[in-house]
């Protein structure tokens, strides 16, 4: 059985050593942040996981609501991930928001859409629609400041 915090508890370490490297090591800095990135990504998607399957997480059929709940919570991550980088005025979050993004809708254009019909198909496009306006209206109403790196 694998733990499910072995994403978290490295990515809490690299958030650690980002604090203590930004002053003196701004190249250092981003990348620790890119990686602690990367291991909560992984964790949280450990735990959809682990929440529908149990303890073995091991490479297994996934079930329709699991599919669904992945691209559900990108889409809820990178709208997350795009208020701090506007909120924080950080490029970095900024783009990893929009990089999600375009993961999380490809999966739902690519798979889910084509494993639903009729009106479910029509709730979910729509759904995806109105998240990708909102995301859209708020990079355009507060997001157009010259963005610093982070």
């Amino acid at each position: 059985m694998f733990p499910v915090s072995a994403y978290a508890f490295p990515a809490a370490i690299f958030i650690l050593f980002k604090a203590i490297a930004k002053t003196e090591h701004a190249a250092l800095a981003r990348i620790l942040t890119i990686f602690a990135g990367f291991l909560t990504f992984f964790y949280i998607n450990t735990e959809i996981r682990h929440f529908f399957v149990g303890g073995d997480i091991r490479l297994s059929p996934m079930s329709n609501p699991e599919f669904y709940t992945y691209s559900l919570v990108w889409l809820i991550i990178a709208s997350g991930l795009m208020f701090v980088g506007i909120w924080r005025d950080s490029q970095l979050l900024s783009q990893s928001a929009l990089l999600l993004l375009l993961a999380a809708v490809g999966k739902v254009f690519v798979f889910d859409m084509s494993a639903l019909d009729g009106l479910l198909r029509a709730i979910s496009f729509l759904g995806l629609g109105a998240c990708l306006i909102g995301i859209g209206f708020l990079y355009q109403r507060y997001g157009k400041n010259e963005s610093t790196a982070e």
